[in-house]
């Protein structure tokens, strides 16, 4: 889709089954209208679409990820009654068990926002953006923070890391601004050396007794 068109809504045509990776990138839509038959929508289709605000998930799509919708300004995610892999609830984007947060609205201006206790796994990117938001409940049963998990969360002030977390992911919380502490649980096996990178308001580090090795750095928090 050509970066620089001005319309503000596309229509995509009734006999595409795939949207490609990075389609969409960077494009100034604010409207998108997807059509019955679409099956895929992949990595990034949709990254970067700063004015994007409203989408609707078909009755046909069967796959997308949390990380097509990197950095859009989607305030609700709407999914069609007859989908049987994807669902909302207040707006935030699932699939049909509510096992897998898929994606939460960027622009929504929720303040605190508890994860269902069915979810076991949230997307890489889940939360990207998402400005409004100052404290996350994550349920007990979630093992691992995937890539960007919390990205851009520049309010987010208060979240926990379950003690079951064993891999924390690529700036799961870079240029959450707000955020004062971290508690670092002490089954943490597996995190890349800027998980926590570029996290300008961080003040205190608390690492769980039983904690055999620290390998983890803390570049970019300038006020550690």
């Amino acid at each position: 889709y050509p970066i620089g068109k001005a319309e503000p809504l596309y229509t995509v045509p009734k006999y595409v089954s795939v949207i490609k990776c990075e389609a969409f990138k960077g494009s100034e839509l604010q409207d998108i209208e997807l059509p019955e038959g679409l099956l895929t929508i992949e990595p990034e289709a949709f990254c970067d679409c700063e004015y994007l605000s409203t989408i609707n998930i078909p009755d046909s799509l069967t796959t997308v990820s949390g990380d097509c919708f990197i950095n859009t300004a989607i305030s609700e995610f709407e999914v069609s009654y007859y989908n049987s892999y994807f669902t909302t609830e207040d707006g935030v984007l699932f699939d049909f068990g509510k096992t897998r947060l898929i994606k939460y609205p960027a622009a929504d201006t929720t303040k605190k926002y508890v994860v269902p206790s069915t979810v076991s796994v949230m997307d890489a990117y889940a939360f990207d953006s998402c400005t409004s938001l100052e404290e996350i409940v994550v349920p007990d049963k979630i093992v691992e923070f995937e890539d960007g998990l919390f990205k851009g969360c520049t309010s987010l002030s208060k979240v926990n890391i379950p003690d079951e977390i064993f891999d924390i992911g690529y700036c799961v919380f870079a240029g959450c601004d707000s955020l004062e502490e971290i508690t670092v649980p002490a089954k943490l096996d597996s995190e890349y050396q800027n998980s926590f990178h570029d996290i300008t308001g961080l003040k205190r580090v608390y690492f769980e007794q039983g904690r055999e090795r620290i390998s983890v750095s803390f570049d970019g928090c300038t006020n550690l």
